[in-house]
């Protein structure tokens, strides 16, 4: 049985399979272009928590002996990340020199000396992810920690 010519002109016809093939594909490439732009925002925004946490050691480094009522305020103000996303934590504790042990700061004693003093500051910042990606939670958490030694403590 022999098809119509139509027909068989119609099969041939390759005009707009271009049109097709980017329709198939654009959209997955779209797909693509926004996790890099999602993923690269979320290492920007990964940075700027570690610089901020960072701000607050040196902070710290300025005024050992009055920084915990500024502290919060040093640390969010150093970069531009929405403050209501970011929670600043500070603790004081000592820690005998090689052993890194908590110890009371007022009562033990560290080879007969008292004990530094450390401040840890942790810095946690939420950030909102543009889509849901398996395995990523959403909201995504960004913690850094820093340490420093009190000096002269």
């Amino acid at each position: 049985m022999a098809l119509p010519k139509r027909f068989m002109a119609l099969i041939q016809n390759t005009c707009g399979a271009a049109a097709v093939e980017f329709a198939l594909i654009s959209p997955i490439v779209a797909i693509v272009i926004l996790g890099v732009a999602d993923f690269g925002i979320l290492t920007l925004k990964t940075t700027q928590v570690s610089s901020a946490t960072r701000a607050g050691i040196q902070f710290v480094m300025t005024d050992p002996t009055d920084y915990a009522t500024n502290i919060s305020t040093v640390v969010t103000s150093s970069t531009n990340l929405d403050a209501d996303n970011m929670t600043v934590t500070t603790s004081e504790g000592c820690r005998c020199l090689g052993d890194m042990t908590a110890v009371d700061c007022d009562t033990d004693t560290c080879s007969g000396n008292a004990p530094p003093k450390y401040v840890t500051i942790t810095t946690t910042y939420t950030h909102d992810m543009i889509m849901g990606y398996p395995g990523v939670d959403n909201p995504y958490t960004v913690t850094r920690t820093a340490v420093i030694r009190i000096p002269n403590s």
